[in-house]
Parts: C-alpha cells; sequence; structure tokens
C-alpha cells in the first residue's frame, strides 16, 4: 500500500508543478497559439475549470483567476485525506 500512496502523491506532486507552470507561463507567454501552452492546458483544465466555475459564482468576475490556488488546496486536501485513510 506504500508503494501506491508514493506513486498518488508524486502524480499529486506533478500535477501541482504542472499548475504553477502554467499559471506563470499565463503571466509570460501571451501568445495563446503557443504550443507549450496549449499543452499544459490540457491538462489543467480538467482540473481547474471546476474551481474557476465556483470562483465565478461566488465571486464575480474578477480580474484574477484563483482556481490554481484553490485546486492545490484541494489537491493537499485530498492527498492528506489518504494518508489517513491508508
Amino acid at each position: 500500500m506504500g508503494m501506491l500512496l508514493n506513486l498518488i502523491s508524486t502524480f499529486f506532486r506533478v500535477l501541482e508543478v504542472i499548475i504553477v507552470i502554467e499559471c506563470l507561463g499565463s503571466w509570460i507567454i501571451q501568445d495563446r497559439g503557443n504550443e507549450i501552452m496549449r499543452f499544459l492546458n490540457s491538462i489543467t483544465s480538467p482540473v481547474l475549470e471546476p474551481f474557476r466555475q465556483i470562483q465565478y459564482k461566488f465571486l464575480g468576475n474578477l480580474p484574477i483567476d484563483l482556481s490554481p490556488i484553490f485546486a492545490i488546496f484541494a489537491i493537499q486536501i485530498v492527498e492528506r485525506l489518504l494518508y489517513m485513510i491508508f
């Protein structure tokens, strides 16, 4: 079971890093057609989109996207819950 938890933990860390890289890249690279940004967006979009919907529903149209913060926070909560269960 320890090996499975390590694999899941590694997956979560990689996902968090990709979210941060995509977030920083969106500030630096303004070209929406950039292949690297499209690739990163294709990975992060399924994770971030639910949090974007929640943000827009409860916080309105903010000038900044807080969904990466919410997503990373949720990933860390899920990871801790998994460690508590197993």
